[in-house]
Formats: structure tokens, sequence, C-alpha cells
């Protein structure tokens, strides 16, 4: 949680972009979250308050000794741990997301994916347009680890054109297979201090 950050005075709010900068350079942001004043948007001249998230604990620890009393705008930003919502819920990362963070961890070349097979489970005109469903299932390969997860996912897609409707179906399919086999594995810190991959044990059918 942070306070004191210097005022938006142009259009390009350069305190904000200074900010996200600072938090660049410490570790993987999640992002910066400014309040605004309910109903009133942001008040123009005063200084700011917000949030910043990172996605591990120890690089927000590592923030908040380098952001503390950081000078932006001539004024010194105030930083401290925000108290923590509890939230039983487990949210599912996008796939643009869970592709930096297996960028970022474990180092591009260190993982891949692959696609193992695809087919076109139903056509339809509706109307002008042609309705398809397609059938995705991909592999992620994490080299390193030795380890490779599959999901199989479906996607639709409809337009005016059979081969526009196909291939993008085929794409969202892919894309959702990905992001399935994505949300079966855990990054987790090994004791040599590398970042190893933890395959999640998924649920039986009852």
């Amino acid at each position: 949680y942070f306070t004191n950050l210097a005022p938006q005075t142009e259009e390009r709010d350069t305190p904000l972009r200074e900010l996200k900068r600072a938090c660049d350079g410490v570790g993987l942001l999640h992002h910066v979250f400014v309040f605004e004043e309910e109903g009133k948007g942001f008040v123009k001249g005063s200084l700011r308050s917000g949030v910043i998230s990172f996605y591990s604990t120890a690089t927000a620890t590592l923030a908040l000794k380098k952001l503390e009393g950081l000078d932006i705008g001539n004024f010194s930003l105030r930083v401290r741990r925000a108290k923590a919502k509890v939230d039983e819920k487990t949210y599912e990362l996008d796939l643009d997301k869970c592709i930096v963070l297996a960028n970022f961890y474990l180092g591009f070349g260190q993982w891949s994916s692959s696609v193992e097979g695809m087919k076109k489970v139903s056509l339809e005109k509706k109307g002008y347009e042609f309705q398809v469903v397609s059938e995705a299932i991909v592999t992620q390969n994490f080299h390193s680890m030795n380890v490779s997860v599959s999901a199989t996912a479906t996607a639709e897609h409809s337009d005016r054109h059979l081969a526009i409707a196909l291939e993008n179906a085929h794409k969202k399919a892919v894309s959702a297979a990905r992001k399935k086999a994505f949300q079966k594995i855990a990054l987790v810190l090994l004791p040599s201090g590398r970042v190893g991959v933890h395959v999640l044990l998924e649920r039986e059918s009852s």
C-alpha cells in the first residue's frame, strides 16, 4: 500500500510511470492500482494512494525497502505492507500471464507447447454464418524439470466464411487447452534456490 504519490499535472501521468518503472526494477510486477475518490475520480493537484501487487511475497518484501522514501516528482513515497484480504476462491490466470510467469521464472526456451491433436467437433450453418466447434489437445513440456502435462479444450467461432470460422475456432481451442494445461502445474521454490514445476493432482470424479 502506498501513499504520497505525486499528483498528475499533465496528460501523461509521469509520476505513475516512474513508480511502475521502479517496481519493474524490483521484480515481476502484477499491477499498480491508484485509488480514486468516490464520485469524484482523481482530484487534480492532490497526493495519491494505491496498491502495488507482485507475483511473489519475496519480491513484495524487497519492494517495501526499495520504494519507501523514493523521490517521485519532489515528493517522498510512503510504502507499507497492505493487509491481505482472505479469499478462499482460486482464480485462474489468463494465458498471457501464465506465459509471462513461465518465461520469468523458468526462462525462455525452458518450456514449450505442442498441439497433439485437433478436430472439428461440429459444424452448423445458422443463417448466413457458419458455426464451428473445435477440440484441441495440447501438451506443455517443461524441459529442465522433465515434466509434461496435457489438457483438452473446445472452443466455438462463427463467421460468414467457413475457412475463417474453422481457423479461429482452432486457434481458440488451442489457447484454451494451453491455459488449462498451465492450471495443472505450480511453480515452487526449491531448496537450491531454483524454481521447479510441481504437477497438481486433479480431483477424482465421483
